[in-house]
């Protein structure tokens, strides 16, 4: 089972544009919300491990990639 990470409110809220090229069908389609909080970006989307995907990493598109790899893990 995979767990969330607890964010605080605190992160910055990044303002993406889901039309761009590059980006994950599964972020264009669900649009979750994006936070920075240092050198981390994170993509949040729900708030429950049980209907909840989230994704992290050290760039926008990493962080984007790893919300598609957590939203297809609950697909299956």
């Amino acid at each position: 089972m995979l767990l969330m990470k607890i964010i605080s409110l605190e992160k910055e809220r990044i303002h993406v544009d889901y039309t761009i090229d590059g980006i994950p069908d599964s972020v264009k389609n669900f649009q979750p919300d994006v936070y920075r909080d240092g050198d981390q970006y994170y993509l949040i989307l729900g708030d429950n491990n049980e209907g909840g995907v989230f994704g992290c990493g050290f760039s926008l598109q990493e962080a984007m990639q790893e919300w598609d790899k957590a939203y297809q893990e609950k697909r299956s």
